[in-house]
């Protein structure tokens, strides 16, 4: 693993969560072991009302994905 990619990816993953919840609402950071993994999230109560969804592709990179409701 490499330290410095996944303390730009927490940054990026927190400062988000900061800009898009309502001021005084939380954030909740987690850790868990799961089988082989470690997994991380990062919750808010922003962002939209959107979904973001992450699709992993084993070998060649992940799929990043958001909806939005129509106005």
């Amino acid at each position: 693993m490499d330290i410095n990619w996944i303390r730009k990816v927490l940054h990026h993953l927190l400062e988000n969560a900061a800009k898009y919840s309502e001021p005084g609402k939380p954030i909740f950071i987690s850790a868990e072991f799961r089988d082989s993994a470690v997994i991380t999230s990062v919750a808010d109560r922003g962002a939209h009302g959107g979904q973001v969804e992450v699709t992993s592709q084993r070998g060649l990179g992940f799929v990043f994905s958001f909806s939005l409701p129509r106005a």
